[in-house]
């Protein structure tokens, strides 16, 4: 019975279920034959699609320069203030009337042309210079139009700041003394008149300190107070606004020029585009970013991580590292930078022409410029630089090494005997802790402070931060002190203007004491000879005198020089196009280039006309120098070959 009700509800739920399913079946049979009755044949079209261009992505470089200024010192962007910080980024916001040949520069030559000026011609007597100036070369942020007057106003600005505070460098210094007038003829020509014949002005032009600046935006935004015109200094300094023409400009000083953080600048658009004879390439990158570092390890470090993407100015040792990175390419060649000792001369021992000459040559410079600079150095003494006209090995060294003998027997002379602690006298030695131009100031300083031992002078090293070093060596009431003091030559058509800090229109006054007052004849003999010389006008006369000056202020001058210095630089193999013979990026950004896929590698590429004469260092000297190596490696150890990622 229960069996029977069972069958009988199951049959009952199929049955209900069969119905269920009939009514769907043809509910969906009624609707197929509805929707094929009602439906409207379309004709098909064919849709072209929308094609969407991305926004393209900024091409940005980012660079760094080691250097013992440009992370300390709030240095704005000023071009009557250049200097070796300013350099960096200077040379491409503004302009000048002449420039190097880009094109030479890569060949290995120094060759100065017109760039900002069109054509000159020069008077009979040499001191008369009219300069016609190229039509259409566009100021930044205003789009006004480069005229004479806007060169003749920031040729004179630099008159304005000769006793400034802030002070302007030799260099500018010397020209400005050497022009008599600058003055507008027509919109496009001026005329410079010299009061003595100068084979340089050209070149002086081309330098940073004479870039050319809008005069009716500086004037306009001069602080006047008091019978007072700072001239824009405030504008332009502190305010680190820019009025130049460059190929990059600073758009907003208050979030893209902070010193000692942030350096930025922007493509401008409406560059001129450089002589157009020169066929310059545009600039490819929208922004260059100049990233301040001080320590090389940290340089080296952001450089292998891709932080950045150029450096420069790493020493020797961190130059070799580079170059066996995988993805980094260096390059080496050229360059006038160079290590000096350089002396105050107006009182103590140093006033002595034959103790300054005794330092001189008890000093081994093959140690300075082989052992310590690891191949990328050479001896050059004087003016006589690598890639300066008249340079050679013989031209460029006048000592020989360590001759004792000789210096024992002048300090003698001079009155200086042996002491009862073992010296002659003791006498403070500056240097400066961070490297500069690629060249540590500490195995220099050690170098110098043992081989000078050997005669019996204690030459004492003190180590002081920038600042503190320049507030020295410039105060006139200094104590008589050696300094060990990086440098470049001024120019480098000329082989005597490494000594043109000795003119008393220039630094010789406060820089050394070299004035009659200190240094009689031999003051008043090297002004009258550099002015004959630079008067000739035939340089190969000229070379042949500057070879005889150059004995001349090595013997009886303040300083020598201890080493020269390659330019070194390294780069991720993405960047194509660099060279850096001169000026850090410039000319080279005009040719410089990121690529998205890895060029063939060119590590340890270089620029042969420029390459540096090397001294292979004697047994003995390599073996003094271990210990100073190591200590030297003590202080800036290598990083490891593998680096973390962020």
């Amino acid at each position: 019975m229960k069996m029977a009700e069972k069958t009988k509800r199951g049959m009952s739920r199929v049955a209900k279920a069969a119905v269920v399913v009939t009514i769907v079946i043809v509910a969906a049979l009624v609707g197929a034959f509805y929707y094929q009755s009602t439906t409207t044949t379309v004709t098909p079209t064919t849709l072209t699609p929308t094609t969407v261009t991305p926004p393209q992505q900024e091409k940005n470089l980012y660079f760094t320069a080691l250097s013992a200024h440009w992370a300390q010192v709030p240095f704005g962007p000023d071009p009557t203030f250049s200097n070796t910080i300013v350099n960096q980024f200077n040379p491409l916001i503004y302009e000048t009337l002449f420039q190097y040949n880009p094109l030479s520069l890569q060949q290995g030559k120094y060759e100065v042309v017109p760039w900002v000026a069109q054509s000159y011609t020069v008077s009979s007597d040499g001191l008369e210079y009219t300069i016609q100036i190229r039509h259409g070369i566009k100021f930044h942020h205003t789009g006004n139009e480069m005229k004479a007057a806007d060169v003749v106003y920031s040729i004179n600005r630099l008159e304005f700041f000769t006793d400034y505070p802030a002070g302007i460098n030799g260099t500018m210094n010397r020209i400005v003394a050497s022009i008599k007038s600058v003055s507008v003829v027509d919109d496009y020509t001026l005329k410079i008149t010299l009061k003595y014949v100068d084979r340089t002005i050209l070149e002086g032009l081309s330098t940073d300190g004479f870039e050319i600046v809008e005069q009716s935006v500086v004037e306009g935004h001069a602080v006047k107070t008091a019978g007072t015109n700072d001239h824009g200094y405030q504008y332009l300094y502190v305010q680190r606004n820019d009025a130049g023409s460059g190929p990059y400009e600073i758009a907003n000083p208050s979030t893209d020029f902070i010193p000692m953080q942030k350096y930025m600048l922007t493509k401008y658009n409406d560059y001129w585009g450089g002589p157009p004879e020169l066929n310059i390439p545009k600039v490819k990158f929208d922004k260059v970013f100049l990233v301040p570092i001080n320590e090389d390890a940290d340089g080296k470090l952001k450089l292998v991580r891709g932080d950045i993407d150029v450096l420069m100015d790493m020493s020797p040792s961190s130059f070799t590292w580079l170059g066996k990175q995988p993805g980094i390419q260096t390059w080496s060649g050229g360059g006038t930078s160079y290590m000096g000792l350089w002396m105050h001369v107006f009182q103590g021992p140093l006033k002595d022409w034959r103790v300054r000459l005794a330092i001189k040559e008890a000093l081994n410079y093959t140690v300075f410029a082989h052992d310590l600079m690891a191949g990328t150095g050479s001896v050059a003494q004087g003016g006589f630089l690598p890639g300066v006209p008249g340079y050679s090995p013989e031209t460029a060294r006048y000592f020989p090494d360590s001759n004792i003998t000789g210096a024992n027997a002048l300090l003698d002379e001079a009155g200086y005997p042996v002491g009862p602690d073992g010296f002659r006298f003791h006498i403070n030695m500056l240097i400066r802790p961070e490297p500069r131009y690629g060249m540590d100031f500490t195995p220099m300083g050690l170098a110098i402070r043992s081989q000078l031992a050997e005669v019996g002078i204690d030459a004492v090293i003190v180590v002081v931060n920038v600042g503190e070093y320049y507030e020295q060596i410039f105060d006139p009431r200094c104590e008589s002190l050696m300094w060990v003091q990086p440098d470049g030559a001024s120019f480098v058509t000329e082989p005597g203007w490494v000594w043109d800090y000795g003119l008393q229109a220039n630094l010789g006054t406060p820089y050394f004491g070299w004035n009659v007052a200190s240094q009689g004849d031999f003051a008043t003999y090297f002004e009258k000879q550099f002015r004959a010389i630079n008067a000739l006008p035939d340089q190969n006369q000229r070379i042949q005198e500057w070879i005889q000056l150059d004995r001349y202020m090595l013997k009886y001058g303040w300083a020598t020089t201890l080493t020269t210095s390659m330019v070194r630089a390294a780069f991720g193999s993405s960047i194509t196009g660099f060279f850096a013979p001169l000026e850090f990026l410039y000319p080279a950004i005009f040719y410089m280039d990121k690529t998205t896929s890895a060029p063939a590698t060119t590590s340890g590429a270089t620029s042969p006309q420029f390459l540096s004469v090397n001294y292979v260092a004697q047994g003995q000297t390599t073996q003094k120098m271990a210990s100073w190596m190591q200590l030297d490696r003590f202080l800036r150890p290598e990083p490891v070959a593998t680096l973390a990622p962020y």
